[in-house]
């Protein structure tokens, strides 16, 4: 018997009355109102489209309710990844400065769009929803890196018992720290933290040291924004 629940886009009107038995994700355009925490039981303030997860086919219950946006106008789904636009739109949404646009935190499969807008996103885990008008603009505010011409360094540890803790030291590791860990040596600029060399305690040169699922280090590329130092 095929699963008669509902997964994917749907549509509600204002008033329209929702029991929700997991999560709720994004929503953006404060569309829902929580009318009985202990039931989970919001209302749509207006007319919506939203991404669902197991919806009930009575429309009154559903397991997830990812993305919520406000019904404007048709839906026209456009996801792309760019690493320029990324860098920008993180360097804008960190100094509160650029036109308007949606910070998403719940992934790319749920993500909403309507024509006029694309989602940028950062390896599948959030990104912005912005105007397609916007585009130049934002891709024209960053700056391009300016090399100091000094390096510096700092070292990725992984513990030797199960080579999967990182640990990051900003100074030389001592001979105690190397029994310990097996160190890469990460060399960048102190300008534009661009990265220029990443080298193991063996030697090897690398281009590309990944640190997490979707995090690396890059040689041509800046730090990764958790590793940058404080200013």
């Amino acid at each position: 018997m095929a699963d008669a629940y509902y997964t994917g886009i749907e549509y509600f009107s204002k008033n329209d009355r929702l029991f929700v038995t997991k999560k709720v994700g994004n929503d953006p355009d404060e569309v829902l109102e929580l009318i009985d925490p202990k039931k989970g039981l919001y209302r749509f303030k207006q007319n919506a489209v939203a991404y669902v997860e197991k919806l009930h086919p009575n429309r009154l219950t559903v397991r997830h309710l990812h993305f919520v946006r406000r019904w404007q106008h048709k839906v026209e789904i456009t996801i792309e990844t760019d690493a320029h636009m990324r860098t920008a739109l993180e360097n804008l949404t960190e100094e509160g400065k650029g036109p308007q646009r949606i910070c998403v935190h719940d992934g790319i499969r749920h993500v909403i769009t309507f024509e006029g807008e694309i989602f940028f996103h950062d390896y599948g885990s959030y990104g912005w929803i912005v105007n397609k008008k916007d585009v130049e603009w934002i891709r024209q505010s960053l700056q391009p890196l300016k090399d100091s011409g000094t390096l510096t360094s700092m070292w990725i540890g992984l513990e030797k018992s199960n080579w999967c803790i990182l640990k990051t030291f900003s100074k030389e590791p001592s001979d105690k720290d190397r029994k310990k860990y097996f160190f890469y040596r990460i060399d960048y600029d102190e300008g534009s933290l661009r990265i220029v060399t990443i080298v193991s305690d063996d030697a090897v040169y690398l281009r590309i040291l990944r640190y997490s699922e979707t995090g690396f280090f890059k040689v041509g590329k800046r730090l990764p924004r958790t590793f940058r130092p404080k200013r």
